[in-house]
């Protein structure tokens, strides 16, 4: 199974569980993040497993998650990664 995650709050938990995360969106480069976007808490795992950025800077694209082509897609409805409004 293939797992993207839109909401990076999201995608640091996917790992603590071993999910088989292969791409994420990526937030706002910040001093809690690396250069990527990245959570600085869960980083070093993604990379390790090389999980891919699929868009950065929490600008939501729809074209780069169905060109990843996941079995599974994964995104909060809350929150600063919310994508509620595009959930449909």
């Amino acid at each position: 199974m293939r797992i993207l995650s839109t909401s990076p709050s999201i995608t640091g938990t996917l790992l603590a569980v071993d999910a088989p995360v292969v791409g994420t969106a990526a937030a706002l480069v910040t001093s809690l993040s690396d250069d990527k976007g990245l959570f600085t808490q869960w980083a070093d795992v993604a990379d390790d497993r090389d999980v891919e950025v699929v868009y950065s800077n929490l600008e939501n694209d729809l074209d780069a998650i169905d060109a990843f082509e996941p079995d599974l897609i994964i995104g909060s409805i809350s929150g600063g990664d919310s994508v509620a409004a595009e959930y449909e």
